[in-house]
């Protein structure tokens, strides 16, 4: 599979991590492994059909569809003529531009008939027609640009979105505690998670772990080699039986063995 990945204007940072665009390098079906990231997402299908797994559940995924946060890993099966156009939204992205309820799509990757209005969806499905037509890739991510940003013109803007603050906080290596930010925030932590889950669908607690596994791939990954003390400290764990159960809970396997793989679309859509 190739990929390629461009980062968003500078009005969309706030919105917008970054567009992935995967296309198949072979004519044989390959099951990638995606582990959770911390991000939700838009998945454009410009080409062939292709398959997830998640939950357990094999499905097609319609020709729009959105992915929620993940807690555990999902498979993405590519096709002869595979050609994908994925915004990976900030944690808060999806939720400040569409006001979609993050939490009802956390592990769920859902057609856009089902969460937009027929209007809305009809301005998506024209994107993605045009998009069809197109055959520079910046091209594409120029069109996709025009249009989240006629999205982001009509959105409400938050001017004081502490949930935003929340997550990047708790991205952080060694972030803070629920208690800690709530004290910080001055909500309760009761409010911060009930919120924090709305906007982001995950709780600051699930978010928190999410985030120290990302920050540990991308340590694990990165050209410097590290030693396991090296990537415990990188994820903020405290002990290793911490990071092994945590690692095991998100990914399915061992530190050993996942980081031991390559995993070439999560060093994409984590990275």
């Amino acid at each position: 599979m190739n990929y390629q990945s461009f980062l968003p204007s500078l009005a969309l940072r706030p919105y917008v991590e970054a567009y992935v665009l995967m296309k198949s390098s072979t004519g044989f079906a390959q099951p990638e492994r995606i582990p959770p990231g911390g991000r939700s997402g838009i998945v454009l299908n410009l080409g062939a059909d292709y398959q997830v797994e998640l939950l357990g559940v094999l499905q097609k995924p319609s020709r729009i569809a959105i992915g929620g946060q993940l807690t555990q890993v999902m498979w993405l099966t590519e096709s002869v003529d595979y050609n994908l156009l994925m915004i990976t939204f900030q944690p808060t992205g999806l939720y400040q531009l569409f006001g979609l309820p993050m939490a009802e799509l956390t592990d769920q990757f859902t057609s856009i008939d089902d969460v937009f209005s027929p209007a809305f969806r009809q301005q998506w499905f024209s994107l993605a027609n045009q998009l069809r037509e197109l055959d520079r890739d910046q091209d594409r991510i120029r069109l996709v640009e025009i249009h989240l940003l006629s999205c982001a013109n009509r959105s409400p803007l938050l001017y004081t979105n502490w949930v935003d603050m929340a997550s990047g906080w708790l991205a952080q290596p060694g972030g803070r505690r629920v208690q800690q930010l709530s004290t910080e925030l001055r909500v309760s932590p009761r409010q911060l998670t009930r919120e924090f889950s709305r906007q982001v669908g995950l709780s600051p607690k699930s978010f928190a772990q999410v985030m120290r596994f990302r920050n540990v791939f991308r340590a694990a990954f990165s050209p410097e080699p590290l030693s396991w003390q090296d990537l415990i400290h990188a994820g903020g764990w405290y002990d290793q039986s911490h990071f092994c159960n945590d690692v095991y809970r998100l990914t399915g396997q061992t530190p050993s063995v996942f980081f031991g793989q390559h995993h070439a679309m999560a060093e994409y859509m984590i990275k």
